[in-house]
């Protein structure tokens, strides 16, 4: 039985999604990967355990950045969506504009649209690598990491090149992964900051405040669901049958990919 963490946080959520074949798919992805989720909380109980010499923190920054922080894809997905709206009309139009809607109101919190002067995830994030890596040279192409920069790709050409229908089954798969690693992670990040780089309580949480605001009122959770009724408006407006074991492989492929980032991460940190 699968009884990590990160399984836990999802399930609850996986198991309130009305397609009975959709969320049979998703749980037995998690159910299948119990492997690589242990693998991908180890990275992060590896990164809280001790003070790490300046290049992890580097390396490990720019491969977490690579899973997170996909709005360049998603507006491409959203774009073709649109695109392909203009070449129909009457409902199917209507249809594929909601889908395009609905998949990029995903990004509205990374962009603050509605928190006028708040800052972006973009730059949270920059603000938390700062402080474990003294500068922003963790961007470099010199800290990267082969396996996390092959998983970029594969995002951005799932979302970008790949069948529609693929593209949003990514986009909704990132979200419900999000909000389990988001929320395993938070403490991991904490305990960083405050045992091994001596800041307070206060300034280790608000340090964190990238990961938290993605953990706080369901951010990631409502992004899921966004992604369903992304893909719900798409198949009314295409009339394509959703495969459910291509949906299962696709999820089990996306989990095996962070994992092997997050074991490689660990790997380095020893």
């Amino acid at each position: 039985m699968n009884d990590s963490f990160i399984f836990k946080t999802v399930k609850p959520v996986i198991e309130a999604v009305s397609d009975q074949g959709l969320r049979t798919a998703l749980l037995n992805s998690y159910e299948k990967s119990g492997d690589s989720l242990r693998k991908i909380e180890d990275c992060f109980a590896a990164l809280s355990s001790r003070h790490h010499e300046a290049q992890f923190y580097k390396t490990f920054l720019n491969a977490w950045h690579c899973t997170h922080l996909k709005m360049l894809p998603i507006y491409g997905l959203s774009c073709r969506l649109q695109r392909l709206a203009l070449e129909n009309d009457g409902r199917q139009r209507d249809h594929l504009f909601l889908a395009a809607a609905y998949n990029a109101k995903t990004s509205h919190e990374d962009l603050n649209i509605d928190a006028l002067g708040d800052k972006t995830h973009s730059l949270l994030y920059d603000e938390l690598a700062a402080a474990l890596s003294g500068g922003d040279d963790w961007k470099l192409a010199e800290h990267s990491l082969k396996e996390a920069t092959d998983f970029k790709e594969w995002i951005y050409q799932n979302m970008v090149f790949e069948d529609i229908r693929i593209g949003l089954l990514t986009n909704m798969f990132s979200e419900i992964f999000n909000h389990g690693e988001y929320s395993f992670s938070l403490a991991h990040f904490q305990k960083t900051y405050a045992d091994w780089f001596g800041f307070s309580p206060e300034k280790a949480k608000r340090l964190s405040v990238y990961i938290k605001i993605h953990v706080e009122s369901n951010v990631e959770e409502a992004h899921f669901n966004c992604v369903i009724q992304a893909l719900e408006q798409y198949r009314k407006s295409t009339g394509e049958w959703v495969d459910y074991a291509e949906c299962e492989k696709l999820f089990c492929e996306y989990l095996n990919r962070v994992a092997s980032i997050m074991e490689r991460l660990k790997q380095l940190s020893q």
